[in-house]
């Protein structure tokens, strides 16, 4: 193929570009692949860069093209990444390559895999475009990144003669002979009249699907003279040869309607028998310095946008995949001299351009994942769709367990006495494949800091402190931390003061709620309780609920069997329940009641079961009370004290009151009359306002009814009568209201002792 001496620009190799450098992030992704992700501010201008080297010369580590199919789809950068992700051909790190047309989907420029022709594409002649001088990255046969200039020869043959055509897909200018087919972006040459156009058609596209080297078949159908104003249509399948100028036109003269015609296209030695090459431009580095092969005045070079590009160090056993990102917080974008001077900088002794802007994208295969993951912040907000890209790939099979993390199955610290056993949570191979887990092959051999021994395959807690387990999974060590924290008390641990409402708040869904603190109710501890009112009359669908919220989640020391509280109920039948935060982060919701159980009035001590799979250490979030059914959407109050952590199994006895030596005495078969000091309503008169409890808080099975008189109620003992020496209250809750349906400001409590 012919070419005019094309003009490149060189930059001096003194200019260097100010550049300060932030920390930058690392990774290796592979042994053949490192990512870095920087910030750097490049003249005055801040930029986030994502680079990928490749080691060439690693095992099992290439380059491939990675194009849809059918090519001409459009995908993005990270789902072709992931698509073609498979045994032995895993995925690691992938950028956008080629530029295309939105239009057709096709690659503007060559594709070409081994000899074979995926897309022929196009060049120019103007000084301003990015395939001015014809360049292409690509992986020669024995696995070295190149970058640079190509060669394309276009051959006709028609009775035995061979004629050598100018150039391909671009503005015909005097003096030659171009070839259009229908990678131009056009349906006609638009040429003018002063030329000879014959017009070929084959059996199939002349742009995809042939081989360097291979002559193509087709038939002369139609010619468009000297002189014609209108200039020839490009077939589908086929292509039109356009000459002007003696010289030119000579190689075409001949040529009339019916004649058989070959076409070739061959590719000069040093590109021929690559794994692939993938033309693109400007070139950016030429041999070591700074080096454009476009008008440094052009505005694709002027422009401050995102870039992508690929470079090699001098022989090729390099490369590098290297983006900036535009138009996000952090990262102003180059022009293409800077992004030059930057590449030069890291290492480039050649460097070619790939489609920038909004298709600029990066993916890698981060450590411990299966696939790729965009890595960069495209400029649109979100990846556009591209029609080829390039793919850092490691062709190695799976390995064994390398690298390898494991965890404790109880996060935070256990007690003395205490079991823990341990988890997998990643197993890679020595190439950093993801392996599947198989927890039997965790093996643990030691302990470090004395906290403890091996039994059974699992750590058993001997002292407070902190240490480390060792372990062992296939061909990786595992140092695992641990802190054993002092032997667990049997005694339950008191947990939030509910004497204030400082750190609560009420939170509801599907209903109203509020939180006060109580004072006119006696508490079940220290000097308060908090008291819940609730609103459920607006909202008859779905769930309604109304929380106790503790602003920052209460931790709970060690890992508690059970959760009580003393609830003072309303009556209501509601459902009492409470939700936790485990130490994975997973919500743990437990029951004070069964649905439709919080059914008592005055107050009862409750407990609530926590989950064995609760990972400790457990935060308490919320207690509330919530109601499902529709028919029973009330409004009410309850009221919350003395909560507490369990540790055993067993379900604790706690102390309703503590019995007063000096009380009156009574006998076992005594019955209370209670006088106020007006009418009460008749229809609160019985055993759920008015109960005896004994000093557990076991309600006695006492007869409530009405006096002789509308101010009066009576109360009989059981019909076995009550225990001899045990202490009892009668209690008349403030829920018993007068006539007038006033309730009182507090309960009414009477102890007595049974003599």
């Amino acid at each position: 193929m012919k070419f005019k001496k094309l003009l490149t620009v060189s930059l001096a190799a003194g200019l260097l570009l100010s550049m300060q450098v932030k920390p930058a992030s690392a990774d290796m992704l592979s042994p053949g692949v490192n990512y870095v992700n920087e910030s750097k501010s490049v003249s005055g201008k801040a930029q986030r860069i994502n680079r990928m080297t490749i080691n060439m010369n690693a095992p099992f580590t290439t380059i491939n093209m990675g194009i849809s199919n059918p090519f001409t789809a459009l995908s993005t950068t990270t789902s072709l990444s992931r698509l073609h992700t498979k045994e032995q051909n895993h995925v690691i790190g992938a950028i956008n390559a080629s530029l295309f047309t939105f239009e057709s989907g096709l690659p503007t420029y060559l594709l070409a895999e081994g000899n074979n022709i995926v897309n022929l594409g196009a060049v120019s002649t103007n000084y301003n475009d990015f395939m001015h001088t014809p360049a292409a990255f690509g992986v020669t046969a024995d696995n070295k990144a190149k970058v640079g200039k190509y060669n394309l020869s276009y051959t006709i043959t028609h009775n035995g003669k061979s004629s050598e055509l100018t150039s391909l897909n671009r503005e015909r200018e005097r003096g030659e002979s171009i070839l259009y087919t229908s990678s131009w972006p056009y349906e006609n040459t638009r040429t003018n009249s002063t030329g000879l156009e014959v017009v070929v058609s084959t059996s199939s596209s002349v742009n995809t699907g042939n081989e360097f080297g291979e002559t193509v078949p087709g038939k002369v159908t139609a010619i468009r003279p000297y002189g014609q104003y209108t200039s020839a249509t490009i077939p589908k399948n086929g292509y039109v040869i356009s000459a002007v100028d003696k010289e030119e036109v000579d190689k075409i003269r001949d040529l009339k309607i019916g004649d058989a015609v070959g076409l070739t296209v061959d590719v000069e030695k040093q590109w021929k028998g690559s794994k692939f090459m993938l033309a693109t431009g400007p070139l950016l580095v030429q041999n070591g310095a700074v080096d454009l092969s476009i008008d440094l005045n052009s505005p694709r070079v002027t422009q401050r946008t995102a870039r992508t590009a690929v470079a090699t160090n001098a022989d090729g056993s390099n490369a590098y995949f290297v983006t900036v990102d535009s138009g996000i917080t952090g990262s102003s974008g180059m022009t293409l001299t800077e992004f030059a001077s930057y590449l030069k900088s890291i290492g480039a002794y050649n460097a070619i351009n790939l489609d920038g802007g909004g298709s600029t994208t990066m993916a890698a295969r981060k450590y411990g994942d299966s696939l790729p993951t965009l890595v960069n912040r495209p400029s649109t907000g979100y990846e556009r769709k591209v029609s080829a890209i390039l793919e850092a790939v490691s062709t190695a099979p799976y390995g064994v367990g390398t690298y390898v993390t494991a965890s404790p199955k109880q996060a935070g610290s256990i007690p003395v006495d205490s079991a823990l056993g341990f988890k997998v949570d990643k197993v890679l191979d020595q190439y950093y494949n993801t392996l599947p887990i198989d927890q039997a092959k965790l093996k643990l051999i030691s302990v470090s800091g004395g906290i403890g021994k091996i039994e059974n395959n699992q750590f058993i807690a001997v002292k407070e402190g902190s240490g480390t387990v060792s372990a062992k999974y296939e061909n990786a060590s595992i140092t695992i931390p641990v802190t054993v924290s002092p032997k667990v008390s049997d005694k339950a641990v008191a947990l939030s003061t509910l004497d204030s409402t400082s750190s609560l708040s009420a939170e509801a869904v599907r209903a109203a709620a509020a939180i006060s603190l109580e004072k006119s109710i006696a508490p079940k501890q220290g000097s308060g309780s908090i008291k819940l009112a609730y609103d459920f009359t607006s909202y008859k669908d779905g769930v309604s609920a109304a929380y106790l919220k503790w602003n920052s989640p209460y931790q709970i020391p060690n890992q508690p069997k059970r959760i009580g509280a003393w609830v003072y109920g309303d009556g209501m039948n509601h459902w009492l329940r409470g939700s936790l935060t485990d130490a994975n982060g997973k919500e743990v919701v437990i029951d004070f009641t069964a649905e439709d159980k919080l059914d008592w009035v005055g107050w009862k001590y409750v407990e609530a079961n926590i989950p064995a799979t609760a990972a400790a250490p457990l935060s308490l979030n919320r207690i509330y009370v919530a109601e499902t059914k529709s028919t029973k959407k009330t409004k009410g109050s309850v009221w919350i004290d003395g909560l507490q952590a369990l540790y055993t199994a067993d379900k604790t006895v706690q102390q309703s009151f503590v019995p007063n030596p000096s009380v009156r005495i009574e006998k076992a078969d005594k019955k209370f009359t209670v006088t106020f000091s007006q009418p009460m309503n008749p229809e609160f008169i019985h055993g759920k306002y008015v109960y005896v409890e004994d000093q557990y808080g076991v309600r006695q099975a006492v007869t409530v009814k009405k006096g002789a008189a509308p101010n009066q109620l009576i109360v009989e003992a059981p019909a076995g009568g009550y225990k001899s020496g045990q202490n009892y209250q009668l209690i008349v809750t403030h829920f018993v209201p007068n006539s007038s349906n006033i309730k009182m400001v507090k309960d009414h409590i009477t102890e007595f002792k049974i003599q």
